[in-house]
């Protein structure tokens, strides 16, 4: 019997992808390519003793795990850039890492990676 589970995941990476995706170029050195990735932000706030309001946002990207593949990347490394052009400016993103590792898995299954980056460029 098929693993439903695995199937279910598999299908809504795809779901996501195609409802959700964004057109990035994802950089390391000189190799450039075209990906489809589903942009994440986060944002955190903290107010000091001083009232002073403090808000971070994080950005990371879900890209699936077969861009990587298919063009010989293997996995996310840090200091790879993503350009993401959204509303007329183009945004470049560095790949960062959380203290450990530039992604996690984004599902069981290793379908597609969560990666961890910040926003180095507005153009």
């Amino acid at each position: 019997m098929a693993d439903m589970i695995r199937d279910a995941v598999e299908y809504l990476n795809t779901v996501r992808e195609a409802q959700m995706g964004q057109s990035v170029t994802y950089k390391r050195g000189a190799t450039s390519v075209s990906a489809t990735a589903t942009p994440v932000h986060d944002t955190f706030g903290a107010s000091m003793p001083d009232g002073i309001v403090l808000e971070v946002t994080a950005t990371e990207f879900i890209i699936g795990r077969a861009m990587f593949d298919d063009n010989s990347l293997g996995e996310p490394k840090r200091g790879d850039t993503i350009e993401w052009t959204h509303d007329g400016s183009t945004y470049t993103f560095e790949v960062t890492s959380d203290g450990s590792d530039a992604y996690e898995n984004h599902d069981a299954y290793g379908y597609a990676y969560l990666i961890h980056a910040k926003l180095v460029n507005v153009a």
